[in-house]
């Protein structure tokens, strides 16, 4: 759907639309003018106040970070957009949002900041809390928790919650009885826990028995797991050095949907011979769909209803899967045992071992060895002892720290003869020594760490393959592959490689990172001239060749942490720039950037010898910059002129460097909204700005949309801080307590 049939819709509509779809998409499109008002109202009607302090101060808000291929690549799980309260309530009233509907704060003390300065956003959303925060001491939360309990808001997650003793907190009864989510540390007893509120809310519960070792459970009792609600859905338990027998006299929640259950039994348990392992029922579980477990020295009892199931320390009994679980279509595992010529059958998505490919392996290839025996079932009537499984995933994964047996190939050779065509996505986690074989051309994400056994010159055939990740390729000097029209994204890590040489129609996203590439040059490096998006950075690279030409069409680069000196001839369009970690040095080279920059990072930029730079940088034609990250960057020079910075900037850091003095005004920056100087250097330049505006040549300190100051605190001189701080209010007509200045 184009955007004007997109946005032709009815408001209702489209707020709805973009409610399903993910952050990390709705971010790359949030700067999109014509739907901006809902992008923005989706990704802040969930946010997180308040996370990364150091010494009970805010560091920065950071710069917008980019990745090359972001919505491609495989990132970890990113935290939460983390906001500050003032910050919050300054994108609240600039783009007329409604209040979010939850607010998650990781202070506490946060809470009663909110509610003093800005009790409208707490009045009608969700609030959670989390106790993690090591800032406050412990004789601070018996006031801090009490003052909490009584406010009027609806809380409806707590984590790391462990005030259960009411005689110092409060009563925990409205807060337990309104609450969803209940993360409880270290307690010792359910039954207190549980004699302290009805908790009919009650759907999302976490009990951290201090996985660390630290926690006594000579006192608990287990039989208590049945005082929990039978209506609660997820339950996560994590205990450690327990008795066997305490796993089995364990009852869940009959409501449960999903569990998570991690335990260690005491060191060196094993049955003793004939005396059969402790026996972990959950077969009474009719409504758990999902189930995750780490469970030694103990044998498990599955129910029917189970969905997906991730298995890590311990094996899978492959025959009482099969039999016990008819409709599981997820598995993750590193090993099975009770081997069985079996598999279930719905199965569409598996994560699996090395071990337990070789378990598979050798199973096959022993019972096809009793060809003579009709009776015995084989894994596979085929010459393949992966056929059956494979032509029923659509999701296959071999994940393991530990490489496994060596002997067989993981994919057969592509023919008639196998159907592998429902399978869409393929990784592997790590190198191993099997064979990879010939992955199936359906695929449309691939992850492969080996080059072993791969035919690179099958890819250009791979008509649905849209993202591909080759990393590990220790015997190829030369990456050299052509692929389909499908493509758009394409990774090569960790690898010998020394030159590339890529045909790609319509590849819009190359990266190409640690790696032995030291020079940049038309000849060793061929790339698609539609490339959009390039990263390659942590390659050692020493040069970039004054003859290499990026791609045209280039719109973002990042060839950070390498050993470049000069930078090479840019792309006149690029938007987005990281090159921090290099050894750039202006004063033996002249660097022109171009004029289209939006973003750009240069941080930790160092010296290529002992000496710093004299000479600086010049971005002053940059007319369309709004980022720039300068941070610890090494200079040493008298001033910094402020001449070197384009009057469009919205955020500068120049945290970090060494410069006596500012040369310049920041009022001359009407659109800058976060800066950041080093304590003494915004000393010095507050000092003589005052001076300037006594004697008439200023008016002001800033610029009228600074809200974001670093180092601007009391250890300021006293009058100094009163009259900037004054300043920087102008012309917000709100009251004292509602100014949208923050202070850092």
């Amino acid at each position: 759907m184009s955007l004007s049939k997109l946005l032709s819709l009815p408001k209702e509509i489209l707020q709805t639309i973009f409610k399903f779809i993910e952050p990390k998409f709705l971010k790359l499109i949030q700067d999109i003018p014509q739907i901006r008002p809902y992008v923005l109202r989706v990704l802040y009607s969930k946010v997180t106040l308040n996370y990364f302090r150091f010494k009970d101060k805010f560091i920065l808000p950071k710069n917008p970070q980019f990745t090359v291929g972001a919505q491609f690549r495989e990132l970890e799980e990113p935290l939460a957009d983390i906001l500050m309260l003032d910050e919050l309530r300054v994108i609240i009233e600039e783009n007329d949002l409604p209040p979010p509907r939850k607010i998650y704060f990781n202070d506490p003390m946060d809470i009663v900041e909110a509610h003093d300065l800005s009790p409208e956003l707490l009045k009608n959303c969700e609030i959670g809390i989390s106790f993690n925060y090591s800032g406050s001491e412990q004789f601070m939360y018996e006031i801090l928790v009490k003052q909490l309990k009584d406010y009027p808001y609806n809380v409806t997650r707590l984590d790391s919650y462990s005030f259960m003793d009411e005689s110092k907190y409060g009563s925990n009864e409205k807060w337990f009885n309104s609450v969803k989510s209940l993360n409880l540390k270290n307690i010792d007893s359910l039954k207190t826990v549980f004699s302290q509120g009805s908790f009919d809310n009650l759907a999302d519960l976490s009990l951290d028995m201090d996985p660390q070792g630290n926690f006594d459970f000579s006192d608990f009792d287990f039989k208590d797991f049945e005082l929990i609600p039978s209506s609660l859905k997820k339950l996560e338990c994590y205990f450690d050095q327990i008795d066997p027998e305490d796993i089995s006299s364990i009852k869940f929640p009959t409501g449960l949907t999903e569990l998570h259950f991690s335990t260690f039994p005491f060191d060196d348990f094993s049955p003793e011979e004939g005396e059969a392992a402790p026996v972990f029922d959950l077969s009474y579980l009719e409504n758990l769909k999902k189930l995750y477990y780490s469970l030694m020295g103990a044998t498990i009892k599955f129910p029917r209803s189970l969905l997906e199931l991730h298995v890590s320390n311990s094996s899978v009994p492959l025959r009482e899967l099969c039999r016990d679980c008819p409709d599981l279509v997820k598995l993750n595992c590193e090993s099975f045992s009770h081997m069985t010529g079996d598999f279930p059958e719905k199965v569409t998505d598996l994560t699996i071992g090395v071990d337990g490919l070789s378990e598979l392996y050798r199973y096959w290839h022993h019972i096809n060895k009793k060809n003579d025996d009709s009776k015995r079932q084989k894994l596979d009537d085929n010459s393949h002892f992966l056929s059956k499984i494979l032509s029923q995933l659509h999701h296959f994964k071999v994940s393991d720290f530990f490489g496994g047996s060596g002997e067989f190939t993981l994919f057969p050779k592509e023919s008639d003869e196998y159907n592998f065509s429902n399978l869409k996505t393929f990784a592997m986690t790590f190198p191993y020594d099997f064979k990879v074989g010939d992955i199936p051309s359906s695929v449309t994400s691939l992850r492969v760490s080996s080059s072993k056994g791969l035919d690179f010159s099958r890819f250009k055939h791979f008509g649905n393959l849209v993202d591909v990740c080759f990393s590990g390729m220790k015997d190829i000097s030369i990456f050299k592959c052509e692929f389909g029209p499908s493509l758009k994204y394409l990774e090569v890590d960790s690898s010998k490689i020394k030159a590339i040489d890529i045909i790609s129609p319509n590849l819009e996203c190359l990266v190409v990172t640690k790696t032995s590439m030291s020079v940049i040059k038309q000849s060793t490096f061929k790339v698609p001239e539609g490339l959009l998006e390039l990263d390659i950075s942590f390659n050692s690279i020493t040069d970039i060749d004054d003859s290499f030409r990026f791609p045209d069409n280039l719109r973002v680069l990042d060839i950070s942490f390498n050993e470049l000196k000069k930078l090479g001839n840019l792309p006149q369009n690029l938007k987005k720039l990281r090159c921090g970690r290099n050894y750039f040095d202006p004063d033996e080279y002249e660097f022109s950037f171009p004029s289209s920059l939006e973003v750009f990072e240069m941080a930790h930029m160092e010296s290529f010898d002992s000496d710093a730079y004299t000479k600086f940088f010049d971005f002053s034609i940059c007319k369309s910059l709004k980022y720039l990250d300068l941070s610890t960057s090494e200079y040493y020079g008298d001033k910094l002129p402020l001449n070197i910075f384009p009057k469009s900037l919205v955020y500068l850091n120049l945290s970090g460097m060494e410069f006596d003095e500012i040369e310049g005004n920041f009022t001359d920056f009407e659109n800058l909204k976060t800066l950041d100087l080093e304590q003494s250097t915004l000393q010095k330049y507050l000092e003589q700005t005052d001076k300037d505006i006594e004697e008439g040549k200023e008016e002001h300190y800033f610029g009228p949309k600074l809200n974001a100051l670093a180092n601007f605190n009391s250890s300021l001189p006293k009058e100094l801080y009163k009259k900037v701080r004054a300043d920087l209010k102008r012309g917000d007509k709100k009251k004292e307590k509602e100014n949208k200045f923050i202070e850092i």
